[in-house]
């Protein structure tokens, strides 16, 4: 009974701190606010059935500029972004390892570490973000298929040791961090549908297997992209 006691007076603890910071207690009708600048900009909520709900316009803030976690659980299981939300903060998903589907149609910007170590996460669309910063899907071991479209800039180790990836479909890519794919031992084809090779650094590709295919135009120097990767 103690234990008990003590369990809910601690799990009380935590929900009125994130409500003093995030000003709600994250439901439909009062909502977590989360924004940049303005916190009020962007507002969030769950449903009890681990579906988390973001909504409103501009930036997420970013989560490791605080002391306290985000207000939602590590187990929610549903992530859907509408409105006109363009980033998604840093540290913002970070450890969800319950997370199994991302929704993100307005998405421009991935944050740091945003969906590092979210281990359920299988496949994932990003139709408008053109910047996916360092570590965003670091150690998403069971990812098998990544589309970004509109991606120009992927950083450092952002799917370093996903060791489920099969493929990824990057049609305008203009720079790829360091260990951007470092030890993605079974990735089998990537596409990268630019004229001109990407910027990269030695680790970019590291550690991927000998047979992975690269796809690129075909207007491309085969001979200048096989200098450059």
């Amino acid at each position: 009974m103690k234990k008990l006691m003590l369990g809910l007076m601690m799990a009380f603890a935590v929900t009125a701190e994130a409500e003093w910071i995030y000003g709600g207690t994250g439901t439909e009708t009062n909502p977590w606010n989360i924004g940049f600048p303005e916190a009020t900009d962007v507002q969030a909520w769950t449903n009890g059935t681990g579906r988390l709900t973001i909504t409103g316009k501009n930036e997420m803030m970013s989560f490791n500029l605080i002391d306290i976690s985000t207000p939602w659980p590590k187990t929610i299981k549903e992530v859907v972004v509408d409105g006109e939300v363009t980033c998604i903060g840093d540290k913002a998903f970070v450890d969800c390892g319950s997370l199994t589907t991302v929704e993100m149609p307005s998405v421009i910007t991935i944050g740091t570490s945003a969906f590092k170590s979210c281990d359920s996460l299988t496949f994932i669309r990003m139709p408008l973000v053109s910047t996916v910063c360092d570590n965003a899907f670091d150690g998403c071991d069971s990812l098998t298929s990544v589309s970004m479209p509109s991606v120009g800039n992927i950083g450092d180790d952002v799917f370093n040791s996903c060791d489920s990836l099969k493929s990824v479909e990057i049609p305008s890519l203009f720079k790829i961090g360091a260990g951007a794919f470092g030890g993605c031992m079974n990735l089998t084809s990537i596409t990268i549908l630019e004229e001109n090779p990407p910027w990269c650094k030695s680790t970019s590709f590291s550690s991927i297997p000998a047979s992975c295919t690269m796809f690129i135009s075909p207007a491309a120097d085969e001979d200048e992209w096989e200098t450059t990767l």
